[in-house]
């Protein structure tokens, strides 16, 4: 007999995520309601770099890369980007546009939290910044591992 598993979706990854569960009440109400998600077929774009940035990213299901491309059109991937990630916080908090793509490896699933409620978020619960204040530097630590 063949079980079919439930399909990953926006509530498991928030429950699953470190930052999510420790918010007040309002503030996860806030987040459930100003979430969406977004399909992206593999080899499409969720971000461009140049873009504003709107969103902060949540995969759902599937696999992105993050990597820049020069201008003789050589690219380099900086990471990969699987169900459980957020990510683009470094982006929205310095406010500038994107310095890097975001591209769909497989058929992906991603939720997007609008930069308003993450500016909320970021102003108003302090255990959300704590998480943001690990996640930045367990991003700096990897990426100072592999040029050393």
């Amino acid at each position: 007999m063949l079980v079919k598993l439930a399909s990953p979706n926006i509530t498991a990854l928030l429950k699953s995520s470190a930052w999510f569960p420790v918010l007040d009440d309002a503030a996860q109400q806030k987040v459930l309601d100003d979430l969406r998600e977004v399909d992206v077929p593999q080899g499409g774009a969720l971000c461009r770099r140049g873009d504003t940035p709107m969103h902060w990213y949540g995969a759902i299901d599937g696999l992105l890369k993050w990597t820049v491309t020069s201008g003789n059109g050589r690219s380099v991937t900086l990471g990969g980007l699987s169900a459980g990630s957020w990510f683009g916080e470094g982006t929205l908090l310095r406010g500038v546009p994107r310095t890097a793509d975001i591209i769909a490896l497989r058929p992906s699933r991603v939720a997007l939290l609008p930069v308003d409620t993450f500016n909320w978020l970021h102003a108003t619960q302090r255990s959300f910044d704590h998480f943001l204040l690990r996640q930045i530097n367990e991003r700096m630590h990897w990426f100072l591992g592999n040029f050393t």
